[in-house]
């Protein structure tokens, strides 16, 4: 087990209610719209390196829960001292494999690493599933969604090949206890977070390596059964070859590895910008001479799945007086966003705070601003 320094302020009990830049977490690490949301840095843990938590969940009761998969751990962090936010991280799960995916329903944590699907209830870990598909990507999606049912979603066994096994880059369905699945949809390469949004299904995707310069080949993918996303012939709104007519085009399209792998879908009304949204971590690219992604955006759909208008969250530029403005990538570029550092997964509270995951063991926090 290894351990965690945290390097956290000692908060007042009543630390939530004080205005948002007078709060000891207070953090103007990346720049958000004050009128909007508070930003407080309620984790740093440095030394836990750069893949600390992958994953988010938050329970009924408030609990915030973090994968940490090079460990194979998984954390749950308790509020010592009151303030409503989590600061001290205790070990709840070990000797996972990989563990990068997490979702919380009906009293129990789902926990999802490279084959395996696992449910800790009461203190108590159990295997359901321990064959899903190997992907080369090492992630999975993870979501229970509104019919009681269990929905994976596996990567593709390479960067741009043909698949042999349907059941690699596909979404699969189980029930709560593992058993007999189906695959609901194919032609995926990497999906990111499965996450039930408007009662419907929706997952990210990001593009081929090897095509990278096609321009916006990374999806939000709204999936139906039947639903075939393209790999490894079409992604976004490009195809390496001519598109088949039946394949199911993206709800939305982001530039070539943005990558957008943590998915949550927006509850409560403590930040009301975000009302009825989907937020994307857009984790980034690497190696290119332009940055994409290292962006946290929220999305509007209608009820049918059609986008209506897009919010960057974080990093966001709004905030400056006069007419002064910066884009999300000036932003980045002037270290006052994400980059280097990645966005990798976010999770909702019960009261609509937001959590979000950064590269290097930190987790933020968003919280209405206060008086």
């Amino acid at each position: 087990m290894c351990s965690l320094l945290i390097v956290l302020a000692v908060m007042p009990a009543q630390a939530q209610l004080l205005p948002c830049g007078e709060r000891p977490t207070y953090s103007l690490a990346l720049w958000v719209d004050p009128f909007h949301a508070c930003l407080e840095t309620v984790i740093d843990d440095p030394g836990a390196g750069d893949l600390a938590f992958t994953a988010l969940a938050v329970a009924d009761d408030g609990t915030l829960y973090a994968a940490r998969p090079l460990t194979g751990e998984v954390f749950a962090f308790d509020d010592t001292n009151g303030d409503a936010l989590p600061d001290t991280p205790r070990v709840i799960a070990n000797g996972l494999t990989l563990p990068n995916a997490l979702a919380w329903h009906d009293g129990a944590l789902y926990i999802a690493g490279r084959m395996h699907v696992y449910r800790w209830s009461d203190g108590m870990l159990t295997t359901l599933i321990d064959d899903l598909p190997v992907s080369i990507f090492g992630s999975v999606g993870l979501v229970i969604g509104g019919d009681n049912l269990l929905y994976v979603a596996t990567g593709a066994p390479c960067d741009l090949c043909e698949v042999d096994d349907p059941a690699q880059g596909a979404v699969l369905r189980y029930n709560l206890d593992g058993g007999a699945r189906e695959i609901i949809a194919t032609g995926l390469r990497q999906p990111g977070d499965l996450v039930v949004y408007h009662g419907l299904l929706w997952t990210g995707d990001t593009g081929w390596d090897a095509l990278k310069s096609m321009g916006q080949i990374d999806e939000i993918d709204l999936v139906t059964p039947g639903a075939d996303f393209g790999f490894p012939i079409c992604a976004g709104n490009e195809a390496r070859l001519p598109c088949p007519d039946d394949v199911t085009l993206p709800a939305y399209t982001f530039p070539a590895h943005s990558s957008p792998l943590g998915m949550a879908a927006y509850r409560g009304d403590a930040i009301p910008i975000l009302q009825d949204t989907l937020l994307v971590a857009l984790s980034g690219n690497r190696n290119d001479p332009v940055i994409a992604g290292f962006i946290v955006t929220a999305l509007r759909f209608d009820a049918q799945g059609q986008f209506v208008e897009r919010y960057d969250l974080m990093p966001n530029g709004d905030r400056l007086a006069g007419d002064v403005r910066y884009t999300t990538d000036q932003l980045n570029y002037r270290n006052s966003g994400f980059f280097p550092r990645r966005p990798l997964d976010l999770a909702v509270s019960p009261e609509g705070w937001v959590y979000v995951s950064v590269s290097g063991g930190r987790i933020l926090a968003l919280r209405e601003p206060g008086e």
